[in-house]
């Protein structure tokens, strides 16, 4: 067996669920394999230290019982004074999105309009400073090609 078989198989051997032709294939390998022997023997002892944390904890068998009796009498109690709570607070949220909106709204389209005047003029003055109309007329070019 390679190295990485070995590595992947440790578990296998601790919880001796290897075959007996893997089994002794193994330890074949953790003869000859002084690299291997020194992995499997820190797996097993943190596997050991791991089984004897578990081990010294058993869980009350009660304890999810009265959690579970808890968390539905708080939830029930809670509940009647959330519900309208939170409709209030959904419409109070609601409204203010929409007077928000209104007043951004507004804004916008003053300050858009107050934009697009100054930059009309603007831009009616460049026109004039390249084209003075006294002098050029593009309508007359267009009267003159019919």
């Amino acid at each position: 067996m390679k190295c990485k078989e070995i590595n992947n198989s440790f578990i296998y051997a601790i919880e001796k669920s290897l075959s007996s032709n893997e089994q002794s294939a193994f330890e074949k390998h953790l003869i000859s394999c002084k690299s291997c022997s020194k992995s499997y023997q820190r797996f097993r002892n943190v596997y050991q230290s791991i089984n004897t944390e578990v081990e010294e904890f058993t869980p009350n068998p009660f304890l999810a019982q009265k959690v579970w009796e808890k968390a539905t009498a708080n939830t029930n109690s809670i509940r009647t004074l959330i519900v309208p709570l939170q409709r209030s607070a959904i419409v109070s949220i609601a409204a203010a999105g929409v007077a928000l909106g209104i007043v951004m709204g507004t804004l916008l389209s003053t300050s858009s309009q107050s934009t697009i005047n100054t930059n009309s003029e603007y831009y009616l003055q460049l026109a004039e400073d390249y084209f003075p109309s006294n002098l050029y007329s593009p309508y007359e070019e267009l009267e003159n090609n019919d």
